[in-house]
């Protein structure tokens, strides 16, 4: 029990710190909200992808997501709140899986196909 109430104020610090840190920041935390908004239902996509009921659509929003994801593990890499960068440091890029969908997804190619439709 002394473990929990000793590390309890100081998670709670750290949220208040990083909350404070955005509120005097706005144009930081208007480009992370920028790609939150583009990142939308990941969890979603991964497991349409794991049970091979993903179109190409949903291919180009899961790479979509990961780019956004790049952008704010780099916002947060840069910024002056050390709290901030260890939660830049645990997002992961999924670079292989995000290469393989650039590399194999012809975007335009799609989007032409869908106008004919």
């Amino acid at each position: 029990m002394g473990i929990i109430t000793i590390s309890f104020p100081i998670s709670i610090n750290n949220r208040l710190n990083n909350v404070e840190f955005f509120v005097n920041n706005f144009f930081i935390s208007e480009d992370i909200i920028h790609y939150l908004k583009k990142i939308g239902d990941l969890e979603r996509l991964i497991s349409k992808v794991s049970l091979g009921k993903v179109n190409p659509r949903e291919l180009i929003m899961l790479r979509r997501g990961l780019d956004a994801i790049k952008s704010i593990k780099d916002i947060l890499l840069n910024c002056d709140s050390e709290s901030l960068k260890v939660y830049g440091n645990q997002l992961a890029l999924c670079e292989d899986l995000n290469n393989r969908l650039s590399a194999e997804i012809d975007e335009e190619a799609l989007w032409q196909y869908q106008k004919v439709m």
